[in-house]
């Protein structure tokens, strides 16, 4: 906070983000892991902010494509390798694979999705007859569409469930789970939600993140001031 003076103004997701990151790390990975100078922070939130904001997209297909992406990914694991060692040695091919191959299905299943597709591969790597493409991050930060399908396919091909157990007891509304219990959510079921995914059964591309902090559609610029 002191970083931030008695008073200025600035965009409320970038004053959100300098606010919470400090506390976020400390909470969950212990005091002494987040920079402490002013410098050091604003080369961790710039890190942060780009491992948050492509999160879903990068994590989904080779890391060659999407370069600073990998760079901040490596960066923020030097910063926390103390507590995650064993992050960089997970194998995320498989999980890419199915991915890749049901976001092909569902845009194949639906000719103006595909049509659209197209149109925008066109726009940016010129008409079919090239034997080899060469992509770039910024072609893919072109092509926002995809990277839309891509999401909308992890909402539809989400795993069943994810098992916790219970360490210590936990009071969810009226009712108190005991230490020793399983609990278990459902990503598929959660995706479907009508409330959320008005048609959930239809492969509707959406730019809403499903994991990650959700964005803002615009800037939202603010003025602040210590209370007196």
């Amino acid at each position: 906070m002191a970083h931030l003076g008695t008073e200025g103004t600035g965009d409320l997701n970038d004053l959100v983000r300098h606010i919470m990151y400090p506390a976020v790390v400390n909470t969950l990975f212990g005091k002494g892991i987040c920079p402490t100078s002013q410098s050091e922070i604003k080369e961790f939130e710039e890190h942060f902010q780009k491992y948050d904001e492509d999160f879903e997209y990068a994590s989904q297909i080779p890391e060659c494509f999407l370069r600073n992406w990998s760079k901040s990914k490596k960066w923020l694991l030097k910063l926390f390798e103390k507590v995650v060692s064993d992050a960089e040695r997970t194998n995320p091919s498989e999980t890419a694979s199915k991915v890749a191959f049901w976001t092909l299905v569902f845009i194949l299943s639906y000719p103006s999705i595909y049509k659209k597709i197209m149109e925008d591969l066109a726009s940016v790597f010129g008409k079919a007859g090239r034997d080899k493409i060469e992509v770039s991050e910024e072609d893919l930060k072109k092509l926002p569409f995809i990277k839309w399908c891509i999401l909308e396919a992890i909402r539809l091909r989400s795993p069943g469930a994810i098992t916790k157990k219970v360490v210590n007891p936990i009071r969810i509304q009226n009712f108190t789970v005991p230490a020793g219990d399983m609990l278990m959510l459902s990503p598929y079921w959660l995706h479907r939600n009508p409330k959320y995914f008005p048609d959930p059964e239809m492969f509707k591309p959406s730019p809403l993140h499903l994991v990650g902090t959700q964005q803002p559609m615009a800037p939202f610029r603010v003025h602040y001031k210590c209370r007196e």
